[in-house]
């Protein structure tokens, strides 16, 4: 394993390397403790702290000189020289580019996790030049847990001027305080709310179509549905009770009238007439005045009614 260093030939056995690809290559990388954010100025910083936090920490390097690159400057051996402090603890100020050291003792972690503190940015002997810094790596003891994050960005600091600079003056030209806010602000203005606006009137644009095409849509087939009923009755109906009814009453009223024919037809049955059989009056007969006449050849006698 890697061994580091939190100062010249002192070992460190809490820390981890951050860029195990310049080991592999035979370089030197810092260290920091594991899961830290290792920065590109040599400093370390807390994965859990958000970006109104303004500390970073210089806790080692695997060059025992400390005198690779990579390690970073001593920042702050000389100005806290025979403090006794190993780990270093720094503050970003507000101006562009520049540190402090913190002075004794670094304190609980409430008092620093999640605020700014500017204090040593007002002491000149306390200020360092460090750049502007940058994640590139998770620091690691074993190297498959190296990894480098896709988003490598300087905002980790961003929001140090706009807040230190409203409750705090320190000795800074104008100049230098809105360079550095203007060019940490610069992302949030053009990324996600540009980003968020565009997608925000497409979803919205679409929206608006689907509901049109779907209000459409429910109101034809409503339609259909209340005027075929209308439209199918009048078949229906027709075929059902009109057509059925005119076949059966014209086949009733067919075979009735030939029924009836039969059973009334003009013609009358002939009775044969015998001198036993009474004669009906209506059968017989008449003269003009309303008297019976027979016939003399059958030799009946003529009866007066």
């Amino acid at each position: 394993m890697v061994q580091c260093y939190f100062g010249k030939d002192k070992k460190s056995m809490k820390t981890a390397p951050c860029n195990h690809t310049a080991l592999e290559e035979g370089a030197h990388t810092q260290c920091c403790e594991p899961g830290d954010l290792c920065l590109t100025n040599g400093l370390c910083r807390e994965e859990t702290v958000n970006e109104v936090t303004n500390y970073a920490w210089r806790f080692g390097c695997t060059d025992p000189t400390f005198q690779d690159p990579s390690c970073g400057t001593a920042y702050c051996d000389a100005k806290l020289a025979g403090s006794g402090i190993d780990n270093k603890l720094t503050w970003k100020c507000p101006q562009d580019n520049i540190w402090c050291c913190n002075t004794g003792d670094s304190g609980p972690y409430e008092g620093r996790v999640n605020r700014t503190n500017t204090t040593c940015c007002t002491i000149t002997d306390l200020l360092f030049t460090a750049k502007n810094p940058e994640v590139f790596a998770t620091a690691s003891i074993f190297g498959s847990m190296y990894s480098i994050p896709t988003l490598v960005s300087s905002t980790a600091f961003r929001n140090v001027t706009s807040q230190t600079t409203a409750t705090n003056t320190p000795s800074t030209s104008p100049t230098a305080a809105n360079a550095l806010e203007s060019t940490t602000a610069a992302p949030s203005s053009s990324g996600p709310s540009t980003l968020a606006i565009g997608l925000g009137a497409g979803l919205g644009s679409f929206a608006a179509i689907a509901l049109g095409i779907g209000s459409f849509l429910i109101w034809r087939r409503r339609k259909r549905t209340t005027e075929s009923p209308r439209s199918a009755t009048p078949a229906k109906e027709l075929s059902d009770h009109g057509l059925a009814e005119a076949s059966s009453q014209d086949r009733a009223e067919m075979t009735g009238m030939e029924y009836r024919r039969e059973l009334t037809s003009p013609v009358s049955p002939v009775e044969l007439w015998s001198p036993t059989s009474p004669v009906e009056r209506s059968e017989l007969p008449s003269d003009e005045k309303g008297r019976l006449v027979v016939s003399e050849a059958d030799g009946r006698v003529k009866h007066d009614v």
